[in-house]
């Protein structure tokens, strides 16, 4: 089964299907299984497995994005890479093979708040505040990851670079759902919605980011 053993560096180990997966320097090596090696198939090691299944994917495609991968890079958390720092912060935060809202796509960082985020009529609508501050210039860039995980636990990816905020630091910003995300909202009208922000001080050579706020919708 899927497993976060407890040693010095946190090395992830697990089963999936018939493939036995390590993480060595940094990389998640796929090994093949013995075809007669029996898998377990009680409901703590399904859940295990459902739950590695999970965390990897939210790596995988936070991974994706060069920018959310150098952040991850940067961050003082443990971990021999961006892949596998995500790996570690986000494995203990998943539940029965799920994403939580406990779930990161960024390390900890400034200070993020979220006021409001629903969708109605295929349209996401999302209102934060970011204070202005030295560190966080604008424009930026806003990364919102919808997580289905009532339509096989599809992550979807959505960007936008904004200027400055309105009265108060704050933000309000639609998102119009269109093509493949209308049919997952039919199999899962409530996903959850992770938001973070990273701005570049060019002078500094250094990239900055908040915290993830999320919420069930």
């Amino acid at each position: 089964m899927a497993e976060l053993k407890s040693s010095v560096i946190g090395e992830l180990s697990g089963r999936i299907e018939n493939a036995v997966y390590r993480i060595r320097n940094g990389k998640v090596i796929a090994y093949a299984r013995p075809v007669n090696q029996k898998v377990s198939k009680s409901r703590k090691a399904v859940t295990a497995r459902n739950n590695f299944a999970a965390v990897v994917t939210l790596a995988k495609t936070v991974n994706s994005v060069s920018k959310l991968k150098e952040i991850w890079r940067t961050a003082k958390v443990e971990g021999t890479s961006p892949y596998h720092r995500m790996i570690r912060n986000n494995a203990k935060r998943v539940r029965e093979g799920l994403l939580t809202i406990s779930n990161k796509i960024t390390p900890e960082g400034l200070p993020l708040q979220l006021i409001t985020a629903e969708i109605e009529n295929k349209i996401l609508y999302l209102s934060f505040a970011c204070p202005v501050s030295q560190d966080m210039s604008f424009p930026a860039t806003l990364f919102v990851h919808l997580y289905f995980g009532k339509a096989s636990g599809t992550i979807v990816q959505l960007f936008k670079e904004i200027s400055e905020p309105g009265p108060e630091d704050v933000f309000n910003l639609e998102f119009t759902l269109e093509g493949s995300i209308k049919k997952l909202l039919s199999k899962d009208p409530s996903p959850v919605v992770y938001i973070a922000l990273s701005g570049n001080v060019v002078s500094k050579k250094k990239i900055y980011w908040t915290s993830t706020v999320s919420a069930q919708l």
